[in-house]
């Protein structure tokens, strides 16, 4: 794999993730609680995906901060799964509270962990050409 492949790959991604909390907030406003249920599975299973892919990257890769970074990975897996019970009392609207904190963080974990992250690809991109 090249850096611009791993930047790539994790760029659509992300777009994906955001694009799946969106539909759990549309779920939550239509107030029904199956499709919050499917949407947060199928966000929490894609994010396990790109978790993934992201620590291959940087452990292919040799990334000097792979170890903190995984660690929000964990927090955020968390986050989801805290999610997920709540629908066992089908509390929509705290649901969509913690929805809130949890893109807040994920858009924090973009900028600050990621990004980063896609800046050592970006160079060590610049070094092949």
């Amino acid at each position: 794999m090249n850096p611009k492949d791993a930047q790539r790959l994790m760029d659509g991604d992300h777009g994906e993730l955001f694009s799946l909390v969106e539909e759990v907030r549309i779920a939550i406003d239509a107030r029904d609680s199956h499709r919050v249920r499917q949407h947060l599975l199928l966000l929490y299973e894609r994010e396990r995906q790109h978790f993934a892919v992201e620590e291959e990257i940087m452990a292919y890769f040799e990334y000097a901060h792979a170890e903190r970074h995984q660690q929000t990975h964990e927090e955020l897996l968390t986050t989801i799964e805290a999610l997920y019970r709540l629908l066992v009392i089908e509390d929509l609207k705290e649901i969509d509270m913690q929805l809130a904190g949890y893109l807040e963080t994920t858009l924090a974990h973009t900028k600050h962990a990621d990004g980063p992250l896609h800046a050592f690809l970006g160079e060590l991109a610049a070094d092949d050409d």
